[in-house]
């Protein structure tokens, strides 16, 4: 509950984030809401059952403001789910001295922040899009914990007095793609709780339990309850199918009963999809050697609230750069054979400008056909991939042809999907002259006697 002790502190909280959420109960309205000052105090116990945010406060509210007076100036100032229509605009006024009270006060209060400005750079090769993964599950982008919460102890009790200090959770995790974890999700039950997070890679063989935590990979204080993000000290490569252990260890307060957070079955309000081999739960020191299945949990079964966040590591893709500095000369009329070289990542389209009539480019960077025209040409190539593109203008000498005659043969359609390909890794442009031969054929005509004999 809210008392006079962190009355500051919810206060810094609402400057800071602008708002903060609180559990109520809408059923004392009805006979304690004084609908002429919008203010309420109970002074009668109920259970609570309605999410509401407190937004502001107001030290000098009159305590005469309220149905019941509660001996105390000062209220909150509250954001109702209701609508405009209620109160005032939607809000109304909530004593100071109902939020303290033990039986009917405000209960569960927490502020939120919803910032991914503290995903790291890790590497030029990855991107910023990150995913969430909650269990086992190949589908990185699924958080099955999610709006499935409650807080239960996660080791069986032996008797009414057993309490945890140290406890112990784990998820197993399975890659769905290439990817680097960076920073893990969790929940802490209560204020005051030191941290330590390890995480074991397995390759790509499912583990049996989380294995033995020797190295952590961040440690800290949550000095309240709630959810958390910490960043990794050390990233981790992921491959595509490995699996991989989040450990998180937490040293509560003593004589503290529920430790963990943990999806579970509530009937009529949360039924998590929990397997076995998932989530694992132990207690005590040292590190643990027993580790026990959240189905197997006496109450279960359980998944722990542990996330694990990703990166996705993508290739990184560099820009064309056209290798090929000059081109072999041709003869009109005789067939001529060209391939263009340019580095760069992934698949190379290639395009150019005027192209002598009789020749054709294909995507792949062959220049192919016959010249019909003798001249100098200068073309512009251009060299396209998904991460940019290259010019480059090139010359073209085309020499006359002695023979009288040659054949014109239709050039190469560049958008044929199956054009003649010819590869290369240098940096120039291979030519040559193809199979076609030409022959002419001179025929001798003459006249043939016929020489008699007699």
């Amino acid at each position: 509950s809210i008392t006079e002790d962190n009355e500051s502190e919810i206060k810094r909280l609402v400057m800071q984030h602008g708002g903060v959420y609180f559990e109520d109960y809408n059923g004392n309205v009805n006979n304690n809401y004084n609908k002429n000052s919008n203010a309420l105090y109970s002074p009668f116990s109920y259970t609570n059952q309605h999410a509401v945010l407190i937004v502001g406060w107001d030290d000098n509210f009159s305590a005469d403001n309220f149905y019941t007076n509660p001996g105390r100036n000062g209220a909150w100032l509250v954001r109702n789910s209701w609508g405009t229509e209620w109160g005032d605009n939607g809000y109304f006024w909530m004593s100071y001295k109902q939020a303290d009270s033990e039986n009917a006060g405000m209960f569960n209060a927490a502020y939120f922040i919803i910032s991914e400005d503290n995903i790291p750079q890790l590497v030029q090769e990855e991107t910023e899009k990150f995913s969430v993964t909650g269990t086992v599950s190949e589908n990185t982008d699924d958080i099955t914990e999610s709006e499935d919460i409650i807080i239960v102890n996660t080791v069986e009790d032996t008797g009414p007095t057993k309490h945890i200090t140290t406890a112990w959770a784990a998820n197993i995790f399975r890659s769905a793609r290439n990817e680097s974890l960076f920073r893990v999700g969790f929940y802490t039950t209560y204020n005051n709780v030191q941290y330590k997070i390890f995480v074991n890679n397995f390759v790509k063989v499912k583990p049996s339990d989380p294995g033995k935590a020797e190295v952590y990979s961040a440690a800290g204080n949550f000095s309240n309850a709630g959810y958390h993000t910490v960043n990794l000290t050390d990233t981790m490569k992921l491959n595509s199918g490995d699996y991989y252990a989040v450990i998180v260890k937490m040293t509560l307060s003593s004589n503290y009963k529920y430790s963990t957070a943990v999806a579970a079955f509530i009937d009529k309000y949360a039924s998590p999809d929990v397997k076995p081999g998932e989530s694992y739960f132990s207690d005590g020191e040292p590190v643990p050697s027993v580790w026990q299945d959240g189905t197997e949990i006496e109450g279960g079964p359980y998944n722990a609230c542990i996330e694990a966040h990703t990166v996705l590591i993508k290739i990184n893709e560099s820009s064309p750069v056209i290798t090929t500095d000059s081109l072999p000369d041709a003869t009109a009329g005789e067939q001529y054979n060209c391939t263009l070289n340019a580095t760069g990542t992934g698949k190379i389209e290639w395009r150019s400008g005027n192209i002598p009539a009789g020749l054709a480019l294909s995507r792949e960077g062959v220049i192919t056909g016959f010249p019909e025209d003798s001249g100098e040409y200068s073309i512009k190539f251009t060299a396209i991939n998904s991460a940019g593109q290259a010019e480059k203008t090139l010359t073209l000498n085309v020499a006359d042809n002695q023979n009288s005659s040659y054949p014109v043969v239709n050039p190469v359609n560049p958008d044929d999907e199956t054009p003649t390909y010819s590869g290369g890794s240098s940096g120039g442009c291979e030519s040559g002259f193809g199979a076609l031969s030409i022959a002419v054929i001179f025929a001798l005509f003459s006249k043939r006697r016929d020489i008699a004999e007699k």
